[in-house]
């Protein structure tokens, strides 16, 4: 069993480099590979993507397709055994997909009426996936990164800024405080001098 199963794997991956296609799997992707799905995918910068380890950027491509996958249309996926299927069975699932069912349907334009509404949803599935971005866009991505490093260096330096003034303020108030106990100790020193002069 073991010896077929080798001898299969073999086959597959003779046959895999004879047609030049690589496997697309992210368990077999490269870090360059990984970033670019996920700038693809998950619409992250290639910035963002590159400081990701391998482990995190599968885990995020893999985390992202299995949400795809749960809220794509379950009725986007031909029933199981469409063609082999009872005229009841096919009235069904005709049914289930909200398709007209009145009059008197063959089973053959059952068939059809199903094929067609896989086909229209696979059209609309495929219209909600999100598109390769265009050659202007990611030309773009270089400075919208650099734009994004001087951003975060103003806020930087307004934070310092921020702080700088903060620490003024307290400076300013502890000296404006002591000037009012300076001059308040006087003014009590000048009525305790004129009391006791008038005794």
């Amino acid at each position: 069993m073991t010896i077929k199963l080798e001898a299969s794997a073999c086959e597959v991956a003779r046959l895999t480099d004879k047609l030049g296609k690589k496997n697309s799997s992210i368990w077999n992707q490269t870090k360059e590979e990984l970033v670019e799905i996920t700038r693809r995918e998950l619409g992250m910068t290639v910035t963002l993507a590159s400081n990701e380890t391998v482990l995190t950027l599968r885990e995020l491509i893999r985390r992202n397709r299995e949400m795809y996958k749960a809220n794509a249309d379950p009725l986007s996926k031909a029933p199981k055994g469409l063609g082999n299927m009872i005229k009841e069975a096919l009235l069904e699932e005709a049914k289930k997909r909200g398709l007209p069912t009145e009059g008197t349907q063959t089973r053959q334009s059952l068939m059809l009426l199903i094929r067609d509404d896989l086909r229209m949803r696979s059209t609309l599935n495929s219209m909600n996936t999100p598109a390769e971005p265009s050659t202007s866009i990611a030309a773009t991505r270089s400075e919208v990164d650099s734009e994004w490093s001087v951003i975060q260096e103003a806020a930087h330096n307004c934070h310092r800024a921020e702080v700088a003034a903060n620490a003024r303020a307290e400076e300013l108030m502890e000296e404006i405080l002591a000037q009012r106990r300076k001059d308040h100790a006087e003014r009590k020193q000048e009525n305790n001098t004129h009391h006791s002069q008038n005794y």
